[in-house]
């Protein structure tokens, strides 16, 4: 079900959008607010805009959520309106005025990726690749005006400080740059500081400027003469996505590093004074008085008590979910393999108001799962396949294990589980003893991708070989018997005499398979790209297409001749699908769970739409 080329796809997906968030911390004069604040704005990646209530830092709420039509990198709070810096869709200006009722004011359209914003005074400044240095006059929200443009398309600006007249830029290849941003229409250089490595980050506090390097180092520079920056102190840090300077500390969000506390109380001479290591590859910190927010790439928002720099507490937390890799559902439970997050479990006797009821951490990537009887069998990435006992999900348990190199797939027939072992082959093992599976037999495929099981053959695709009809008749002697030629499968369903086996390119090929041992090609269709599952019941077929965000649905009571009847975009990116009564539950890699009432699938809709996200900016009110 899950193949490997699309994690991977994913990973560079990733790391695009990790090429526009690593460090690019934006600071008005340096430092944030150091009041009270009630409400968080954050950037949400694919779920546009979330706002949280923490007047309560304990016990954060969500009140009130904006989808954009892009993708939420970073956002800037000021006065009544929440900036957006949303990727391909440039700008977005909204008022939350009314928390709970979020409501779009403007627009501007930029070419290219708008990944960070910050606003000071009457104008907005953005960061995007490949333009450069965005100035905004946003005098009036509902018209926002382009102003002044710094052309940056040789180089990638990592990070902005606006700090008096000046902007202080931190570049890839150039270091730091000191621009005099006083008429916005005619902005120009006056000062420079280059470094060996890649600067990433940079950080304002009176006289000095702190640059951070993708390494960690530390550069501190004294800025009381722009035009001539001076190098008086250096110190090691973690490598950071975030950097602030709130009093005499700064603060530095390190990704899978966790957070880092330093004080700067004499600038020359900086020292850590703490560290916390308990967060999932944290993206991004806004600092308001005794509170440091912090948001993750796996874990949600979290609020640390930094009343005491040196002992910071985490007191609050609001979960999320990461990436919803696949899903299987029995009797009333929906089972989610959700990556590094595990397993998670979700109510689901009523369609329309899914909620989660368990959840278990896995051990590594939870890539698939499938549940028989009373356990839950998951292909765990590295750490293999994981047994889980889910007779109540709300309390799952892990009792059983068995290591092989990468699980990528699972499947069950009778008392034997067909684990995919990525490039080493199928593993067959007797699940008899949950607590103590057994290998009995192996079948070598060079990159195996997924497997289904019909009577006594299974039907596995690879990535570069063709797709394999295998005897299992005799699980411990498995036997190829027929052979798809030329089809390089992602993902394979069969309905009786037919599978429909899915190219990488899109297309799925057909094939009477009524004789296993001579599989016959009797037509093909050809969907969106990138197809990343299938899924059949009755005479209906339904595909997930990763890149478009939909799930498309063909009439296939012709096998020869499918159709094409229904369509719908669920945003994100679709991993895979599994159908159960009038109902198609859709696991949507950034998008999360999305279900879809297919009772007719002319008109498929969207019932509910579970908030999965990853944070990626903060800002607050």
């Amino acid at each position: 079900m899950v193949k490997r080329v699309f994690f991977v796809r994913f990973v560079t997906l990733f790391l695009f959008l990790l090429f526009f968030s690593f460090t690019t911390s934006l600071q008005a004069n340096s430092t944030q607010p150091t009041g009270i604040i009630k409400i968080i704005a954050c950037a949400g990646g694919p779920e546009g805009l979330l706002i949280f209530d923490v007047s309560k830092p304990n016990s954060p709420v969500l009140v009130g959520q904006f989808n954009t039509d892009g993708w939420s990198e970073k956002v800037y709070v000021s006065g009544d309106y929440a900036y957006i810096a949303d990727l391909e869709n440039g700008l977005v200006i909204v008022n939350i005025s009314n928390p709970t009722q979020p409501k779009q004011v403007g627009h501007l359209g930029i070419d290219g990726y708008s990944y960070d914003v910050i606003v000071s005074n009457k104008y907005a400044y953005i960061l995007n690749y490949p333009v450069g240095f965005i100035v905004v006059d946003i005098s009036n929200p509902a018209q926002p005006k382009e102003v002044g443009i710094l052309p940056y398309s040789d180089d990638f600006l990592s990070d902005l400080v606006i700090f008096g007249r000046y902007a202080y830029m931190s570049f890839r290849d150039r270091g730091l740059v000191i621009i005099d941003i006083s008429n916005p229409t005619q902005m120009k250089q006056i000062g420079q500081f280059n470094i060996d490595g890649d600067a990433q980050t940079v950080g304002i506090s009176g006289k000095y400027a702190y640059l951070v390097d993708n390494k960690g180092n530390m550069f501190i520079l004294d800025i009381s003469n722009p035009s001539q920056l001076r190098q008086v102190g250096n110190f090691k840090l973690i490598p950071p996505f975030d950097f602030v300077i709130s009093g005499n500390y700064v603060y530095v969000a390190g990704g899978y590093n966790g957070l880092v506390i330093v004080d700067i109380s004499n600038p020359v001479n900086p020292k850590q004074v703490a560290h916390m290591n308990d967060y999932s590859n944290i993206q991004s910190l806004y600092i308001s008085g005794n509170y440091a927010f912090v948001g993750g790439e796996y874990n949600g928002l979290s609020i640390v008590d930094i009343s005491n720099p040196s002992k910071p507490k985490k007191v609050g937390y609001f979960d999320t979910y990461e990436y919803a890799k696949n899903i299987y559902v029995f009797g009333k439970s929906a089972y989610v393999a959700d990556g590094y997050n595990g397993l998670v479990i979700m109510d689901v006797s009523n369609p329309s108001q899914p909620k989660q009821i368990g959840r278990v951490d896995t051990g590594d990537y939870t890539l698939n799962v499938v549940v028989s009887g009373k356990y839950g069998y998951i292909a765990d990435g590295y750490n293999g396949l994981v047994i889980v006992d889910v007779s109540n999900p709300a309390q799952p348990r892990k009792i059983g294990h068995f290591q092989v190199e990468d699980a990528i797939d699972v499947t069950i027939s009778g008392k034997y589980a067909y684990v995919v072992d990525g490039y080493n082959g199928l593993v067959i093992l007797d699940i008899s003893d949950p607590k103590d599976p057994i290998e009995i037999g192996y079948f070598q495929v060079d990159a195996v991708v997924s497997v289904t099981i019909s009577g006594d053959y299974a039907y596995i695709t690879d990535e570069y070989n063709g797709s394999f009809i295998i005897d299992i008749s005799d699980p411990e002697l498995p036997v190829e018997v027929g052979y798809f030629e030329g089809v390089d499968g992602v993902d394979i369903a069969v309905s009786g005499d037919y599978a429909y086996v899915v190219n990488d390119d899109g297309t799925v090929f057909i094939y009477d398979i009524s004789d296993p041992s001579q599989p016959e090609f009797v037509d093909y269709f050809e969907t969106y790209e990138q197809i990343t599952n299938i899924a059949i019941l009755g005479k209906y077929a339904y595909t997930t297409s990763y890149w478009d965000g939909t799930m498309s649905i063909f009439d296939i009571s012709n096998p020869v001749q499918p159709i094409e009847v229904g369509y719908i975009d669920v945003g994100g990116y679709t991993e895979a699908v599994y159908v159960l009564g009038n109902y198609a539950y859709v696991a949507d890699v950034g998008n999360g769970l999305v279900i879809v009432d297919i009772s007719n699938p002319e008109n498929p809709k969207i019932v509910a739409d579970l908030l999965w996200v990853s944070i990626y900016g903060i800002s607050g009110k």
